[in-house]
């Protein structure tokens, strides 16, 4: 009952900043053109940008197929795909930083006979492929702005709170990879979620962790995932009817998801929103029109995927008896 009701109170938060971010942003921008852009939307870029969000789920699949090869145990892409819905769903809905997607998965994966060292290495090299793409796009995309005099304070620091745990995170994961389970350090053991966690890094098999054949590979299909998902941003500012270069697409998804990931809100509600029309608007987008996209794209990218997610989430781990 505690954890439901900190479930409840933290979306409630979430809703509550998000309907603030939204109402700062129109009373900023043209409230009129907003409804207006909302409602002509093309329903044909929408069903594109649904599909595109569609593919990201089966790029993720795929991830976690070749680590699972590597490992000799393979599992077919469209189950890994259904998970991969479900994953990303659970770390949506209850936000327990990436935790309880990641068990959901490991315990499906057991269900259907992969040990849980594999199944856990294979969302490590996720997670480490995750943080070294993401280092590579933000050098990029922090150049850009640079080259376009463009680099505000305000995203200075959020790419600064962002890099520390983009050094930390894969930093831990390795060293407690190195660490045999019996000794994990008193911090660890006290905590029963983390412990649990970090048991199940000290058990996935080294040599998958630390193959960097495989890291290269995940990358790419990390890096597809990020232009996948970018490209529908895109596919949302078309459907309105706002034309906008490829770059400046990039580099405001960029920020919008560094955001989200520094976020301690489900998803990064407010925080993803404001980030992108943030962004958007220094690239010279109207704040009606970038706000209006933002929310399309979240739509298909965040609100739709729930039900399908909870669904293969309930499907995917095993019943009792």
């Amino acid at each position: 009952m505690r954890i439901g009701r900190r479930i409840l109170v933290t979306w409630g938060v979430s809703l509550a900043v998000l309907t603030v971010v939204a109402s700062l942003l129109l009373h900023v921008g043209d409230a009129g053109r907003f409804a207006a852009l909302i409602t002509r939307a093309d329903p044909r870029w929408l069903l594109v940008g649904a599909a595109l969000q569609a593919l990201t789920f089966v790029c993720i699949g795929a991830m976690w197929g070749r680590a699972l090869a590597r490992a000799d145990h393979p599992q077919p892409l469209p189950r890994l795909t259904r998970l991969a819905v479900a994953k990303v769903v659970t770390d949506q809905v209850f936000p327990t930083g990436g935790i309880g997607g990641s068990v959901l998965v490991i315990r499906a994966l057991e269900g259907r006979g992969v040990p849980r060292g594999p199944a856990t290495a294979a969302i490590v090299v996720d997670l480490l492929s995750r943080f070294a793409t993401y280092a590579v796009l933000l050098a990029l995309g922090l150049a850009q702005l640079a080259a376009m005099g463009a680099l505000r304070p305000a995203v200075v620091a959020l790419t600064g709170t962002f890099s520390v745990i983009m050094v930390v995170t894969p930093a831990l994961l390795l060293w407690l990879n190195r660490r045999e389970a019996g000794a994990m350090p008193p911090f660890f053991r006290k905590i029963p979620g983390l412990r649990a966690a970090a048991l199940a890094v000290a058990e996935a098999p080294r040599r998958i962790v630390r193959d960097l054949r495989l890291l290269a590979k995940a990358m790419g299909l990390r890096a597809c995932v990020f232009l996948l998902q970018a490209t529908s941003l895109g596919t949302m500012l078309a459907a309105i009817g706002q034309p906008v270069p490829v770059m400046t697409v990039l580099v405001a998804f960029l920020l919008a998801s560094v955001a989200e990931m520094v976020a301690v809100l489900p998803g990064g509600l407010g925080t993803y929103e404001g980030a992108a029309v943030g962004i958007l608007h220094l690239f010279g987008i109207p704040v009606a029109t970038a706000l209006a996209a933002v929310l399309l794209l979240r739509g298909i990218s965040f609100w739709l995927p729930i039900p399908f997610g909870l669904w293969f989430a309930r499907r995917a781990l095993p019943r009792p008896g």
